[in-house]
C-alpha cells in the first residue's frame, strides 16, 4: 500500500499546475532530448551544494558575505546564508518545503570572487522521506501560529522535552553520540541542549565539521538539536566578544546547520547593558534578514523589555534551579510565572532542571527534587515544554566507573551510567501525560479552594492549568495528600484520575464533596498529578 502524504493548498497549486503543463505537451515531446539531469531532494530534506573561490582571503568569514537565494515552484524567494569550508571551498545547505522545481542563484558580497558571485542551478524537490523520524514525517520545527507551543511544519504540536549534553557534542565520539541520541529518544525526549564552544579559535571548519555529524545523529534519532553557540551552562560564553565578532560565528553557525532541525538558544548577561546591545544588534543582523529556525533567548534580568519587542525572538528560556524553597519562590513568583501574561506571545520554558545526582553544598539532588521542579515549571505558565539535566551527561564526564566487585575503571563510563538516573526515566511520563492531550490549550488556572502559591512553604505549593472551557484540567500536588479543588471548577460528569509521576501508572480518583469544594485524597504518599476531562 502507497503511505498517503498530507499536501497543503499551496503543493496542490504546485501539483496542478505541473498537471496542466503535462497535459498540453505534443505527443512527439517524448522523443526530445532532456535538457535538465537535476538532482532529486525530499521535501524537508537537504540540498548540499560547493562552490570554489575564486580568491583565498585571511579571514574569509570576515572579508566574503556568501548568499544563495532560492526560488521555490510558487516564485517565493528564500535567502540563505552560505559559509565558508576550508581553503577556497564554500557551502551551502538548505532544506525545501515545497514539490517541484527549485532554482537558485550566488550573491558575493565580494562580486570580483567569479567562483561566488552569480552563478545559478536548480534541483527538483520529491515527496518527503518515508524515514522514521519525527522530522521526515512532519517537517521541521517552528514557533506555532498561537505564539505558545510549537509545532512542525505541517502543523503537528512538537512537546519541547529537552535533555542538557552542554559538553557532549563536543566531548564525546561518533559511536558513544550515537548510543546517548538512541537512549534519551528511547526515554521519549524530543531535544538536545548543546554548546558549540570554539574555545576562543574562531572559525575552524575542521571543528565545525566533527559536529556536522552529532547534529545529524540527533535528528535521525528525532531529537531536535538545540544548539547554544558559546561555552557553558550559562552559554554566555560569547559575552566578551564585539557585535561584528558574534554576528560573524553566529551567522556561520546558522550557514553550517540551519538545513537540519535545529533550534538555537541564546544567553544575554542581563546585568550588562553593554552585552544586552551587543545581542541585540547580532541577532538583528543574523536572523532578520532570512528565515530561521526558533530562537530562544535567556535574557537575564531585567533584560525581558529590551527584547520584548524583537521579532527574531521565539521564545523565553529560563535557568532556575527548583531545590529548595529560594528557588521554587522564584519559580511561583518569578518570571516563568508572569511573562506569559505580557505581549507579544512567547512560549515560556525552564530550560534546564537541578543537574540530578550533583553534589551541592554537601549532599546529591534527588530525582524527587528534579522531578517536582520540572512539574511545577510545566504548569505555572502555558506548558510549551522544559528541560532537564543530568550530572556526568551535561559535563560528558567520561571518568571510569568501578565495577561491582569494587574493581577501580571497570565500568561503563559516567556519562553512560547517569542516562539511567530515576529522574531521567521518569521524564518519559511527563513525554507521555503531554503528547497524549492538546496541552497547547492550557493556561494557569484558579482551580484550588486554596490560595496558590501563597503558600509560606513553597514546595507545597500546587499548580494547575486548564483549557479556557474547563473540559481538561491538570493539578500537580507536589507533597500534600489531597487536592481541594472548589466546586465551579469542575466540568460536568468529569473523568477524574491520578497518575503517579513516579511510575506513570493510573489511579481512579475518589471524590469527597463538600459545600464549597471537593476533596480528591492521593492514593499514597509522594507527589501526584489529577487530570480531570470533562465527560461526553
Amino acid at each position: 500500500m502507497i503511505p498517503l502524504v498530507p499536501v497543503s493548498d499551496k503543493e496542490k497549486s504546485v501539483i496542478a499546475t505541473l498537471l496542466l503543463a503535462l497535459l498540453a505537451l505534443p505527443a512527439t515531446l517524448s522523443a526530445a532530448p532532456r535538457t535538465e539531469n537535476l538532482q532529486l531532494v525530499p521535501k524537508w530534506g537537504r540540498f548540499e551544494r560547493s562552490f570554489t573561490s575564486s580568491r583565498i582571503y585571511a579571514d574569509p568569514p570576515e572579508q566574503a558575505a556568501f548568499t544563495v537565494q532560492f526560488t521555490s515552484p510558487l516564485g517565493e524567494t528564500n535567502p540563505v546564508y552560505g559559509f565558508w569550508d576550508g581553503g577556497r571551498i564554500w557551502r551551502v545547505r538548505f532544506s525545501p518545503d515545497q514539490p517541484g522545481r527549485w532554482s537558485f542563484t550566488t550573491l558575493c558580497s565580494d562580486t570580483s570572487n567569479q567562483g561566488l558571485q552569480n552563478h545559478a542551478g536548480a534541483f527538483l524537490c520529491t515527496a518527503p522521506d518515508a524515514g522514521q523520524s519525527r522530522f521526515n514525517r512532519h517537517g521541521p520545527v517552528r514557533l506555532a501560529r498561537d505564539y505558545r507551543h510549537f509545532e512542525h511544519t505541517d502543523g503537528t504540536p512538537f512537546f519541547w522535552l529537552a535533555d542538557s549534553a552542554w559538553e557532549g557534542a563536543r566531548r564525546s565520539n561518533p559511536g558513544d553520540w550515537e548510543t546517548y541520541a538512541r537512549i534519551r529518544a528511547a526515554q521519549k525526549f524530543s531535544a538536545v541542549q548543546w554548546a558549540v564552544d570554539t574555545g576562543g579559535e574562531g572559525i575552524n571548519p575542521e571543528f565545525f565539521k566533527s559536529l556536522d555529524a552529532k547534529v545529524d545523529a540527533l535528528n535521525r534519532a528525532g531529537l531536535l538539536s538545540v544548539i547554544a553557540p558559546f561555552s557553558g551552562m550559562d552559554g554566555t560564553g560569547g559575552s566578551s566578544l564585539p557585535e561584528n565578532r558574534l554576528a560573524v560565528l553566529l551567522r556561520y553557525m546558522v550557514a553550517r546547520w540551519g538545513a537540519n532541525d535545529v533550534a538555537w538558544l541564546l544567553t544575554v548577561d542581563g546585568s550588562d547593558p553593554g552585552n544586552a546591545a551587543i545581542w541585540e544588534q547580532a541577532g538583528r543582523a543574523v536572523f532578520e534578514p532570512v528565515p530561521h529556525a526558533p530562537v530562544i533567548l535567556r535574557p537575564g534580568a531585567g533584560a525581558f523589555d529590551r527584547f520584548r519587542n524583537e521579532h527574531w525572538v521565539d521564545a523565553w528560556g529560563y535557568f532556575i534551579n527548583t531545590r529548595n524553597e529560594n528557588p521554587l519562590r522564584e519559580l511561583l513568583s518569578g518570571p516563568l510565572a508572569t511573562e506569559w501574561i505580557r505581549e507579544p506571545a512567547r512560549p515560556s520554558i525552564n530550560i534546564q532542571s537541578a543537574p540530578e545526582n550533583r553534589l551541592i553544598d554537601g549532599r546529591r539532588v534527588t530525582a524527587d527534587e528534579v522531578r517536582r521542579g520540572v512539574w511545577c515549571s510545566l504548569l505555572i505558565a502555558p506548558p510549551a515544554g522544559v528541560g532537564y539535566c543530568a550530572e556526568g551527561v551535561f559535563n560528558w564526564n567520561t571518568t571510569l566507573e568501578p565495577k561491582t566487585n569494587g574493581v577501580s575503571g571497570g565500568g561503563p563510563p559516567s556519562w553512560r551510567n547517569a542516562l539511567d538516573l530515576p529522574g531521567a526515566r521518569q521524564m518519559t511520563t511527563i513525554a507521555d501525560v503531554f503528547t497524549s492531550i492538546d496541552f497547547w490549550h492550557l493556561f494557569p488556572a484558579s482551580l484550588l479552594a486554596t490560595p496558590q502559591p501563597g503558600s509560606p512553604s513553597p514546595r507545597r505549593s500546587s499548580v494547575a492549568v486548564a483549557t479556557d472551557a474547563k473540559d481538561l484540567e491538570l493539578v500537580y500536588v507536589p507533597v500534600d495528600r489531597t487536592a481541594e479543588l472548589s466546586l465551579t471548577s469542575l466540568p460536568g460528569w468529569p473523568t477524574v484520575t491520578w497518575i503517579n509521576p513516579r511510575t506513570g501508572e493510573k489511579s481512579a480518583a475518589v471524590a469527597v464533596v463538600q459545600d464549597s469544594a471537593t476533596e480528591f485524597p492521593t492514593p499514597e504518599p509522594g507527589d501526584w498529578l489529577l487530570t480531570i476531562k470533562a465527560g461526553k
